[in-house]
């Protein structure tokens, strides 16, 4: 066998023998970043129990609590997607950390995170509109047109019944007999004689009479 035969062979075998590692590699999925430290929030230690995040393209990829002060998590690429090299952002509680690390297979690092909240959101003071300007007052304009009639108004409620039955008649009676006279000249109205005062009349006796002289008898 010659050289160039052996060493051709001594290729083929080393590629064989390291074949199984290259596919084990490929199929087990990249170690995960692991961080921790202390969390502060507003300036003071976060209590017990206190959330803190990772997000990883805007998406949640790792979450633990505080205690003692203290977080730890680990951030694991999920199957079918690539972290490599991607920004990571940190909440602790409702504030955002300011500090941020970037994603590596195996990586991490000891990481202190300080988060402020956000201030309260600003309560609009209502303006009050400007008083109105009142100019002055504009020459009268010409007469509008004459509206249409209204709508008739509801009839009123009935009216008791009244007690002038017999009164009507009569009056029916007296227009029927005046149709049927012929007319007159209306009767001349008299003034009503004037009222004198009664005056007592004295009472006058009649003169006596004067009989004449009997003649004397001889």
């Amino acid at each position: 066998m010659t050289k160039a035969k052996l060493m051709a062979l001594m290729v083929v075998m080393v590629m064989l023998l390291g074949l199984p590692a290259m596919v084990l590699a490929q199929a087990q999925p990249p170690r995960p970043a692991v961080f921790g430290g202390s969390a502060t929030l507003d300036a003071v230690t976060a209590a017990n129990g206190t959330s803190v995040t990772a997000t990883i393209d805007g998406v949640l990829a790792a979450t633990a609590t505080v205690s003692g002060g203290q977080y730890a998590f680990t951030i694991a690429q999920p199957p079918g997607s690539s972290y490599q090299g991607k920004e990571i952002t940190f909440k602790v509680g409702t504030g955002t950390a300011t500090q941020t690390a970037t994603w590596t297979a195996s990586g991490g690092a000891v990481l202190n995170l300080t988060a402020v909240t956000g201030p309260p959101p600003a309560i609009a003071t209502p303006v009050p509109p400007p008083p109105p300007v009142v100019g002055e007052r504009g020459a009268q304009g010409d007469t509008g047109a004459i509206g249409g009639p209204g709508v008739p108004g509801p009839s009123g409620a009935k009216g008791d019944k009244g007690d002038g039955a017999p009164l009507a008649l009569q009056a029916l009676r007296v227009a029927k007999v005046t149709k049927a006279m012929p007319d007159q000249p209306a009767p001349l109205e008299l003034p009503a004689p004037l009222e004198l005062p009664v005056l007592p009349v004295p009472l006058v006796l009649p003169a006596p009479r004067v009989l004449p002289p009997l003649l004397a008898v001889v």
